[in-house]
Parts: structure tokens; C-alpha cells; sequence
């Protein structure tokens, strides 16, 4: 069963579409305060690749690098100034084949962290604001 998905024309990520066996779960126990997922003790070590500062042929290279070098976890913004340059209009291909990119992330056995927009700190231009909201939202800057 394929979950509702928010954009038409656009793919799942495969991990979306795999049933899965067991239940899972991810929490704090409330004993220790540490993680727990799948009932067993869990401590992520997470690195940063965004996936739109790497060429896409790079991204399973790069991911492995980070499992290697003995991280779990891959966190990434999503910026969705590139992925929504105009309202209603957007782009998921390419370099920013963002389930593509999840979907190797699973392959090579990492967790991911998504970090959506539409603000991103990521030292882009405007931190990545999307000019065409600029009249629709307000935040604050620190």
C-alpha cells in the first residue's frame, strides 16, 4: 500500500513502499534517558551531506565515506528554494533527487535526519528564504 503523498509526479522514496516485518520503534527510556529503538539501547552519530552540494554520482561514495568513518546517521537540509523555485512549480530531478538520495542513504544503512525549509542556514544565498513567500511568512533572525 502506497502512503498519500503530498506533490503529484513525484516518486516515493523505495523505503516507502517496503512493508515492514515488525513494528519499530524509536524512544527515550524513561529510566536512563537515553534512545532506544527496537526496544535495544541506541546512541546516533549523525555527519552532515547535503545532498545538493554533491554531484548526484558522488552521493554513494560520499555516503559510504560517512559509514565508515563510523556514523549511523546522515542529516540533510531540504532546500526548498531550488526544489520549489516558483509556487506550484517544482523540481526533484538531477542534483536534486532528493528520494534518489534517501534511497541510498537506506541502501548503505544509514538513518537520515531531514531538515526542511523553507529557512535553512546552510550559507546560502538569504539562508535560502524563498524569495516568492517573502510576502506570505514573517520569521525572526538571531
Amino acid at each position: 500500500m502506497q502512503s498519500e503523498f503530498l506533490f503529484r509526479n513525484i516518486r516515493e522514496p523505495k523505503i516507502f513502499a517496503k512493508a515492514a516485518p515488525t513494528r519499530k520503534t524509536f524512544e527515550i527510556d524513561p529510566h536512563t534517558k537515553g534512545f532506544l529503538k527496537d526496544g535495544k539501547p541506541f546512541r546516533y552519530i549523525s555527519g552532515t551531506i547535503h545532498y545538493f552540494r554533491v554531484l548526484p554520482d558522488d552521493w554513494r561514495d560520499r555516503l559510504r565515506k560517512l559509514k565508515f568513518a563510523g556514523f549511523n546517521t546522515v542529516e540533510t537540509y531540504i532546500e526548498w528554494s531550488s526544489h520549489e523555485p516558483e509556487p506550484g512549480v517544482y523540481n526533484f530531478e538531477g542534483g536534486l533527487d532528493l528520494f534518489s538520495y534517501l534511497d541510498l542513504a537506506f541502501e548503505e544503512g544509514l538513518l537520515v535526519i531531514l531538515r526542511p525549509g523553507p529557512f535553512i542556514d546552510a550559507g546560502r544565498d538569504m539562508h535560502t528564504s524563498i524569495t516568492w513567500t517573502d510576502g506570505l511568512m514573517s520569521y525572526s533572525r538571531f
